[in-house]
């Protein structure tokens, strides 16, 4: 039979080969094994020995790495949280917005979760609203009145309209309902002129400068019109650029400088001489017989930079307003009538028209309410 030798013989074997004080030889007589045995005991022996240091080492390099791996981890937490907190203040829109991100069939997050992320109260979720009443609805057909006969007037010149009928009524209910009704007021879109330069050409006096009372600067410009039938007309007014007042106007079928110097006669003999005159740089207003009207008054000129419409954005928005306020509404069709409908809608304008520009005043008002403080003065 085959012969069975347990470890603890084995050790023993393995240190005398080691120990070298005896042959193999004699290993092999003293414990009755093959001396191939011994040796391959012995080599067994040195090559374990070996691992038995190494154990302890890889048990140091295992510590070391999942110090590392834990370390990162730490790391990558919290650069998820500085994530977190930034994305956090990042979408602090409307909570109604942030209320979209949510997911009810997200699997692997819940809703809690999920609003907790983007900062949402659960109850805005959950919430559904209700069918809204209808807002002040005894009030909507004064609203629907004004806006047909005056569908110029937003919702501040609506809320004044309607200040002595209803005043319990605020400009934020006005504009609510009248968001409701779909009502928005009648006004012209962004666009721009051209100016045609001319000589003589003065400075322009007017920039910086504040414009304190009536009279201390009149303002002029020229627009044309087109009727179905008779063609192009041409409109002229002088404008008081302190109160918004139209002081006169003239309608030409030709552009000659006749109708404009007609018109500044007329407002000089009405209300006097203005410190400074401004005009754009078109050959009406730049004429001898115009600007010799001027300096006979002693009236300083000035004159737009060309192509400078802003120069003179305060006539640019009254043709604006007139246009879209009366005769785009109007379709006037001859001469006749645009001058029947503009002498009443000037009238409406300087008496009973609200500028936010003036406080809401209207131009008569703040025209002559300056007028009034100087003769108390």
């Amino acid at each position: 039979m085959r012969k069975r030798f347990d470890e603890q013989f084995k050790a023993k074997v393995s240190l005398e080969a080691v120990k070298e004080e005896q042959t193999l030889q004699e290993l092999a007589e003293k414990y009755q094994v093959h001396p191939n045995q011994i040796s391959a005991w012995k080599k067994k022996l040195l090559e374990q020995s070996a691992t038995i240091f190494e154990r302890k080492n890889k048990k140091d390099e295992e510590y070391v790495q999942l110090k590392k791996e834990k370390e990162e981890l730490f790391r990558q937490l919290g650069e998820m949280q500085y994530q977190n907190e930034w994305l956090k203040k990042k979408i602090q829109t409307a909570v109604r917005k942030r209320s979209r991100l949510i997911e009810p069939k997200e699997p692997r997050l819940s809703i809690r979760m999920q609003c907790s992320l983007p900062s949402i109260p659960r109850s805005g979720v959950y919430y559904r609203a209700r069918p809204r009443r209808k807002l002040h609805e005894q009030y909507h057909e004064a609203i629907r009145q004004i806006s047909e006969t005056k569908p110029l007037y937003g919702y501040r010149k609506v809320a004044l309209e309607l200040k002595g009928r209803m005043p319990t009524l605020t400009e934020k209910q006005v504009r609510r309902i009248m968001q409701n009704l779909q009502i928005k007021a009648f006004h012209a879109k962004r666009n721009t002129s051209v100016k045609h330069p001319m000589n003589p050409i003065y400075p322009y006096l007017l920039k910086d400068k504040e414009i304190r009372y009536p009279n201390q600067v009149w303002s002029t410009d020229l627009t044309y019109i087109k009727l179905p039938d008779a063609g192009y007309v041409y409109l002229t007014a002088i404008l008081d650029v302190y109160s918004r007042k139209v002081l006169s106007w003239r309608i030409s079928n030709s552009m000659d400088s006749r109708f404009c110097e007609e018109a500044l006669q007329e407002a000089i003999s009405r209300y006097g001489a203005p410190a400074i005159f401004n005009t754009d740089q078109r050959s009406q207003f730049t004429s001898n017989t115009f600007t010799q009207i001027l300096q006979n008054y002693h009236i300083s000129i000035s004159m737009d930079g060309r192509g400078r419409w802003r120069d003179n954005v305060h006539i640019e928005r009254l043709w604006r307003t007139v246009k879209y306020e009366d005769i785009y509404l109007q379709g006037y069709e001859d001469i006749g009538s645009l001058k029947r409908g503009l002498r009443s809608y000037f009238k409406f304008y300087n008496q009973e028209r609200f500028h936010q520009n003036l406080d809401y005043e209207t131009p008569n008002q703040r025209y002559e309410s300056f007028q009034m403080h100087v003769l108390e003065a």
